[in-house]
């Protein structure tokens, strides 16, 4: 597994943000991250990525999150919802910027460019760049030292519909690439198109953790007792949420609200 959580928990005093999240992702596969504001997707991520302190245990690429943090974040590219930029610069000196900052003297920025389709747009101002452009510099960023595993936080959020459908086709370029990909989205064209898998939080818990048909093709949220709920294996008991707190998720993810 690239990805892995068991029990992962976060707390601010008595409020839980995370509560006992586990889940796992496997090579070259793609799963979205959903959930209404508040639910903790932005928070289970910054864990992900080190930025956070938690109870329970994250791995990325076998390695611990808290324990092992340089050799997981070496497998790791992050694309926050807004990448900023020094606008001054050009698109080229923008990625060569950050790839010194990471210590990555030796990173072929033309490769990287033309990866995310931005080799003509090399000196163009970073100030001219449209958002579709400076997500797509984002993800450049994000690719940096050739990290097996991708976290992204909206990445799609301010993109226009010509601009979600060139990320989606990025996206699946890196499944194909046997790239893992975590992203917390609200965009039900691009969950269609590339997701392999869905998870769901609610209010900090796994409400859903499945594939992204039977996420879909639900109508009407099941009976608590048969709650859709995260597989699991051993004598570890999953969350149980009641059924209208998965009908707030649904309804979430068919566009009422999610962020």
């Amino acid at each position: 597994m690239m990805i892995e959580a068991f029990g992962l928990s976060k707390r601010y005093g008595k409020h839980a943000v995370l509560d006992a999240v586990s889940f796992s992702a496997e090579r070259g596969e793609v799963l979205a991250l959903l959930g209404s504001n508040g639910a903790g997707k932005t928070t289970l991520l910054k864990c992900l990525l080190g930025l956070s302190r938690f109870s329970g245990v994250a791995r990325i690429g076998g390695h611990d999150v808290q324990r092992d943090g340089k050799e997981a974040r070496r497998l790791t590219g992050y694309l926050p919802q807004t990448p900023a930029f020094p606008a001054y610069l050009t698109a080229g000196d923008a990625l060569e910027y950050y790839a010194d900052l990471r210590g990555l003297r030796g990173e072929d920025i033309d490769a990287r460019l033309a990866q995310v389709g931005l080799t003509p747009y090399e000196h163009k101002p970073v100030s001219a760049l449209s958002g579709g452009m400076r997500q797509r510099l984002g993800l450049a960023v994000a690719l940096l030292g050739d990290p097996r595993v991708l976290l992204m936080d909206e990445p799609v959020a301010n993109l226009d519909p010509e601009g979600r459908q060139l990320f989606a086709e990025l996206i699946g370029g890196l499944r194909a690439d046997g790239r893992t990909v975590l992203m917390s989205t609200h965009v039900l064209q691009l969950l269609e198109d590339v997701a392999d898998r869905a998870l769901v939080l609610v209010e900090g818990r796994v409400a859903y953790d499945g594939d992204m048909t039977g996420l879909l093709a639900q109508g009407t949220p099941a009976p608590a007792e048969e709650t859709p709920v995260l597989r699991l294996t051993g004598n570890t008991q999953p969350p149980r949420l009641e059924g209208n707190a998965l009908a707030a998720a649904l309804a979430a993810v068919r566009g009422d609200g999610v962020a």
